[in-house]
């Protein structure tokens, strides 16, 4: 037995099918469109995508209205604080910079000078005890080899 079906014999059944009466009217079709029909509109309707777009539009308008009623209120020039007029005071007249230097600076600089001077001098105080250590060497030795 051959069970295998060419495509000739395939495309030939299909073709007789194709134009083989259908009846127009199917009442198995017709039952079933009717029952998607009655179980769809059981169902919730579903959200639409756009509900923010309402949202959008309204918070728009709100700020429009803000700007419109607070905008000329802010733009509007305000008058200006009375200040009360304070009574003129007279300040003593700065030093001029000839009395600053005479009087701060100078002082100064004559105290770094002689802290310098002192430094340019000490290393002589180290250089007299070095000597005199010395001499006091030589002076011992000279005395020990002239002995009674």
């Amino acid at each position: 037995m051959n069970t295998r079906v060419t495509e000739t014999d395939l495309a030939k059944r299909l073709r007789e099918e194709a134009a083989a009466d259908a009846p127009a009217f199917s009442p198995l079709l017709h039952e079933r469109i009717m029952q998607r029909v009655r179980s769809a509109a059981r169902l919730p309707a579903e959200p639409r995508g756009n509900l923010r777009m309402p949202w959008v539009l309204g918070l728009a308008a709100a700020a429009a209205i803000a700007l419109a009623i607070g905008l000329p209120a802010f733009l509007r020039p305000s008058k200006p604080p009375i200040r009360p007029i304070s009574p003129i005071v007279k300040v003593d007249p700065l030093p001029s910079p000839a009395s600053i230097v005479d009087s701060h600076v100078a002082p100064m600089y004559q105290q770094i000078a002689g802290a310098m001077d002192e430094r340019k001098l000490a290393y002589l105080d180290r250089d007299a005890r070095e000597l005199t250590d010395f001499v006091k060497g030589q002076l011992s030795l000279a005395m020990v080899g002239k002995s009674p």
